[in-house]
């Protein structure tokens, strides 16, 4: 069984994003925009390795509000398609809360599809309390 091994990135990991499982992502990693994700102070991202491969990662903005305290939004939780079933995400995810409660944040949330069976298991498993009357709105500002 390979070691698998789950790092928080700093701004400099960016060559670690290089060999990346497929799933983890939902597009191929542009430097560009891997570059500025991690150079950005209120972003943060917990990749899970086996060996020199990515097989998950899980990342979040933390943010502020004139009066609210500090909140974690995750944002996106992936496992490479070969490792799914395996604590890989639980993985991350564990490690993502864990870096906000070292940081002080006090509350952590996120939303998913009612359909996404596979990350409405994980989340319940980590006895979250479930907001059932959450409406998304989402916006195309495309031309």
């Amino acid at each position: 069984m390979t070691e698998i091994t789950i790092k928080i990135l700093g701004p400099d990991d960016g060559g670690l994003l290089d060999q990346v499982a497929d799933g983890v992502f939902d597009n191929p990693v542009l430097a560009a925009h891997r570059d500025r994700f991690l150079a950005t102070e209120n972003h943060v991202m917990v990749i899970a390795r086996a060996g020199d491969l990515v097989i998950g990662m899980a990342s979040g903005v933390y943010y502020c509000h004139p009066d609210k305290p500090e909140t974690l939004w995750i944002n996106e939780v992936g496992t490479g398609d070969a490792w799914l079933r395996r604590g890989v995400a639980r993985r991350t995810m564990t490690a993502l809360l864990d870096h906000a409660k070292a940081r002080g944040v006090i509350e952590a949330w996120l939303g998913t599809e009612p359909d996404n069976i596979p990350a409405r298991r994980l989340y319940q498993g980590m006895d979250p309390e479930e907001e059932a009357e959450f409406i998304l709105y989402e916006f195309d500002l495309e031309p």
